[in-house]
């Protein structure tokens, strides 16, 4: 049979569990969205460099 205190304590860790997953959804979507932020950065410095290219042809 359980006590009172040992009750309470299960109550606690159910809780922090329940709050890690969410934190842990959290920064998987961080994540992913630093992910698209880089694959974009990628495209931006990619066509930066294509543009110096052009302009050095140019020049």
């Amino acid at each position: 049979m359980m006590t009172e205190p040992t009750n309470l304590v299960l109550e606690m860790l159910r809780d922090i569990r329940h709050e890690l997953g969410e934190v842990r959804t959290t920064l998987r979507d961080h994540r992913l969205r630093l992910n698209d932020l880089a694959i974009g950065l990628a495209a931006v410095r990619r066509d930066h460099a294509n543009d110096a290219e052009v302009n050095a042809h140019l020049a």
